[in-house]
């Protein structure tokens, strides 16, 4: 009570009579999802699943492989950097020149246009754009003639298919397959290759399949299923061809640098076995003693331990000649090289990735781009950082070459005991089996390297083939349908939510419920006759049967008290109570009952007019101002029922407010109350003027009429507040003016004839 809710009974109620407004509402919703859903381009989803293999995994020799003794590389693949490459806008330029994607075809329809891929009966052989930049749209109709009208930038240009046609935008030529018979315009679309790239690869998604796998999930949304699946195949193939062809390089630049350190070695190793064979000829030394055998064998060990530091610093002369040789270039180092040292292995792998890096950058961003003058600085740095850290090595290298060269030294000065010849001998041999120990490992790798780039794979294989789906992610129908009934369902039921919100007026019952708890005793329908009078001795209307279910009701409203003395009062005026009042009247006199009406109402009394009693005879007010005019004097006698007496107001007071206080209110009413057996009192609004109060009194009940659709929900406070307060005796309420359904039932109340009663009343 007292809160200004919406009632959801009553919101349904409100609905169902609004359901007209329903209809056109979901019916324009439905129309505007059909619309969307034959207006909108639906996008099938495309996907592959990819392995990408450890390196050692790969089936093959690798660079890491032939090296791995060297601890120069990580045997890792890092996803995170083969996922950044299959976004690589250079990589999607491949596809698209390779797939031609930039050369699209639709049908022009009536609501949507429909993609041609692979089918279009036309085709751009040549196109030469006076802006690269740009893209061009133009619609080509056949004509009958074979030639062709092609409509761009709203003008329009005639062509014969196979000659090149002259337009605004460029150079164009067209194909035509006459097999297939058009009779629809079709549209043209060249997009640059770097616009439509940047947007293949916003389309691409790349994601790892599960949390510690290599597997990648490749997925993409076309409008063709087939171009979609065509595009993620011929991704995954430029994508293994590009890791081809990066070790490719990789491999031929070790192969030359190997090839150069060969042919010196090879110079060195051959000179060294001609002094050998030249000194032998000379002093006939084809044996040496037991001693200088032995002496020899030990030199020979650490002739091996000063050959693979040689080697070493051979390995890094080679690496610090290849980085000064091309400082101004930006070429991959050799991997394949035999080294101990792990930081300069890792420097020359991040090296070779920024190589991989710049050159991915070169061809999205073009060289003189920020970005590419950030990386070159960075390669050059890491450059010196590398040469440095060679110099480094290499000064360790001597160091132990110089220890071990000291243990030697100290070995040849025991062989000073022996012969001459053989000690020189054992000189010769050592410079000869090094030479040779470092001929023989650069041939090894020379051989394997050439081995790796014949049967070079990719780090990858394809687990899954890119595959479409037969029915498009977008746009959902069923969802779209669903979503257009709820919206065309919520608009309307917000619109009559809102309404009911601010709607301030009682309608029903429940709306006295919410904001008073004083009891209904009945309602009076809505009278469609122009009578004031709709209760008789023999009426059988929805009206009169009211006012008889309202007498009965007056007996249980407050059970075990009497009701002889009734006040009726409302709280605006044109709320009915008078007319109330009236037939109230006329039904208490029909039950028998001498019954009395009293027009209190000083201000604006109405029962003269509803009783047809012509004014210029004495009235209430005339009693309570002339002590001379007796009750007799005033009293009417109505002419349809003679058991129903009316005491009109007579002429209108000057002060009705003291007036109304009277002394011979009370002589009246107890000599009223002796004669008659029910007494109406006719009051005046009590929302507006305080006279019902001031006969609280003399009644034993108060009746507060109140109208549908007139009367407000905030003057129920009034209602409430007196009979908080107790101003006036026993009060409840009489709905007024309540629309009647067919059968006879008053809309949204408890109370009157349902529709299966039809025949227990007439109809006006």
């Amino acid at each position: 009570m007292g809160e200004d809710i919406i009632n959801i009974k009553q919101l349904i109620n409100k609905s169902i009579r609004l359901w007209y407004l329903f209809a056109i509402s979901i019916a324009i919703a439905v129309s505007a999802a059909y619309y969307k859903v034959k207006t909108t381009t639906p996008m099938y989803r495309a996907k592959a699943l990819m392995l990408i293999e450890e390196e050692n995994n790969s089936g093959i020799i690798s660079q890491e492989d032939l090296f791995k003794d060297l601890g120069l590389f990580s045997n890792s693949t890092n996803l995170e950097n083969q996922i950044i490459a299959l976004y690589s806008t250079s990589l999607s330029a491949k596809v698209v020149n390779n797939l031609k994607l930039n050369y699209e075809y639709y049908r022009v329809s009536k609501f949507r246009n429909y993609l041609l891929y692979n089918i279009s009966p036309i085709q751009v052989v040549d196109w030469k754009p006076n802006d690269p930049d740009e893209s061009f749209f133009g619609e080509v109709q056949i004509k009958d003639d074979g030639s062709f009208e092609i409509t761009a930038d709203e003008k329009s240009y005639q062509g014969d298919f196979g000659s090149t046609l002259t337009i605004d935008a460029g150079e164009i030529t067209l194909t035509y397959k006459r097999e297939l018979k058009v009779d629809y315009p079709i549209l043209v679309v060249i997009h640059p290759v770097s616009i439509y790239a940047d947007y293949l690869s916003d389309m691409l998604s790349v994601s790892i399949e599960e949390v510690g796998s290599t597997t990648l999930r490749l997925t993409i949304y076309d409008e063709s299923p087939q171009r979609g699946k065509d595009i993620l195949d011929e991704l995954i193939r430029v994508y293994f061809d590009d890791n081809v062809n990066d070790k490719k390089r990789v491999y031929e630049n070790s192969i030359d640098l190997i090839n150069e350190r060969i042919r010196m070695v090879n110079l060195e190793l051959s000179s060294a076995e001609k002094s050998v064979e030249r000194y032998r000829s000379r002093y006939n030394a084809t044996d040496l003693s037991a001693e200088g055998n032995l002496l020899l064998q030990e030199v020979t060990n650490y002739n091996r331990e000063l050959s693979q530091t040689d080697i070493q610093i051979e390995i890094l002369n080679s690496i610090e000649d290849f980085l000064i040789k091309n400082r101004e270039n930006f070429e991959f180092v050799p991997t394949n090289l035999e080294l101990n040292n792990l930081t300069l292995s890792n420097q020359l792998e991040s090296f070779n990735d920024i190589i991989r890096e710049r050159a991915r950058m070169s061809i999205e961003l073009g060289p003189s781009n920020p970005d590419m003058i950030l990386i070159e600085r960075q390669i050059k740095n890491l450059r010196s950082t590398i040469i440095n850290n060679i110099i480094s090595i290499k000064k360790d290298l001597t160091i132990k070459r110089n220890a071990d060269e000291e243990l030697r030294t100290n070995i040849e000065s025991r062989m000073r005991t022996i012969p001459r010849q053989e000690r020189e001998l054992v000189e010769m041999v050592r410079q000869s089996s090094v030479k040779e120990n470092l001929y023989l490992y650069l041939m090894q790798k020379r051989e394997e390297s050439i081995i790796s780039l014949s049967v070079t794979i990719p780090n990858g294989e394809i687990v899954e083939p890119a595959k479409s789906d037969s029915r498009p992610s977008s746009p959902k129908k069923y969802f779209i349908l669903g979503l257009s009934l709820a919206i065309g369902t919520l608009i309307p039921t917000g619109l009559v939510f809102i309404m009911e919100l601010f709607y301030n007026k009682i309608r029903m019952e429940d709306d006295l419920n919410s904001h008073t708890d004083v009891p209904v005793g009945g309602l009076i329908p809505h009278s469609s006759t122009k009578d004031n009078l709709v209760v008789s001795a023999n009426s059988r209307t929805a009206e009169s049967e009211m006012f008889r279910l309202l007498r009965a009701n007056l007996k249980y409203l407050f059970p075990g008290k009497t009701m002889k003395t009734l006040l009726i009062t409302s709280s605006m005026t044109k709320e009915g109570k008078s007319f109330i009042a009236y037939n109230m009247g006329m039904t208490m006199a029909l039950a028998g009952k001498k019954t009395v009406i009293i027009d209190f109402d000083l201000r604006k009394p109405q029962q003269h007019k509803l009783n047809n009693i012509q004014l210029g005879g004495e009235g209430l007010v005339d009693y309570l101002q002339d002590e001379k005019v007796l009750l007799k004097d005033i009293v009417c006698v109505n002419k349809d029922m003679e058991g129903l007496h009316v005491i009109h107001c007579g002429r209108i007071p000057a002060a009705p407010g003291e007036l109304i206080l009277s002394k011979r209110i009370p002589e009246l009413l107890d000599a009223i109350k002796q004669e008659y057996d029910f007494v109406i009192l006719d009051a005046p609004p009590v929302g507006m003027v305080s006279d019902p109060l001031h006969l609280s009194d003399f009644v034993d009940a108060s009746m507060f009429v109140v109208r549908t659709k007139y009367t407000k929900k905030s003057q129920l406070k009034i209602i409430q507040n007196i009979a908080d307060l107790k101003k006036l005796p026993n009060p409840f309420i009489v709905i007024n003016d309540v629309s009647l359904n067919k059968g006879g039932a008053a809309t949204n109340h408890k109370y009157g004839y349902s529709s299966i009663s039809k025949g227990y009343f007439s109809v006006n």
